[in-house]
């Protein structure tokens, strides 16, 4: 967007283990011929040692990106969970023959 100007809302995330910054912002459109053209949103990522990385979205492409993270964390979680619920299997099984009879 142009310089000086200011996104409406500014979110910032902070990944600790990567040392990365992530910004989530939202820019009003322009006006153009007496109308008022779409508002975008823009993440930026900062490394540490590197140049910022921005892409700018669309509210259509926000919300397919915002569709496929949450899938793909509920996914995560899912997969997790069965995970940890073989690994506590495996033991409950391996502590009956570990007892005595």
């Amino acid at each position: 967007m142009s310089e000086g100007k200011r996104p409406i809302k500014s979110y910032q995330f902070r990944l600790m283990p990567q040392n990365v910054k992530l910004d989530v912002s939202v820019w009003e459109g322009k006006e153009k011929e007496g109308k008022a053209l779409p508002s975008s949103l823009s993440l930026r990522v900062h490394l540490e040692g590197a140049e910022p990385l921005s892409v700018y979205l669309d509210r259509v492409d926000a919300f397919e990106l915002s569709a496929l993270l949450h899938r793909y964390a509920t996914d995560v979680l899912e997969y997790d969970q069965h995970r940890r619920l073989e690994a506590w299997s495996r033991r409950q099984q391996e502590q009956l023959k570990a007892v005595p009879a």
